[in-house]
């Protein structure tokens, strides 16, 4: 099951990879992808930052339904 959870999550940064390219080539967008972890362990697992500002935050889950506790402290 961890491995199913471990694929999603690299199907997901993938294809938020291609787009944060596709809009600084198309677009002309300072976008770049981030993982974020602060020094508790709490971790998000992408930021998508335009000129250097936190836009999105995103979480990959298969299973959860309710909102990762770290991206409400975020």
């Amino acid at each position: 099951m961890r491995e199913e959870g471990a694929r999603f999550e690299n199907l997901i940064g993938s294809h938020l990879l291609k787009w944060v390219h596709f809009q600084q080539d198309y677009e002309g967008k300072y976008k770049k992808l981030y993982y974020f972890r602060d020094t508790d362990k709490r971790e998000v697992d992408f930021i998508v930052t335009e000129d250097n500002k936190p836009i999105q935050a995103i979480e990959c889950k298969l299973k959860a339904k309710d909102i990762s506790s770290h991206l409400v402290v975020f």
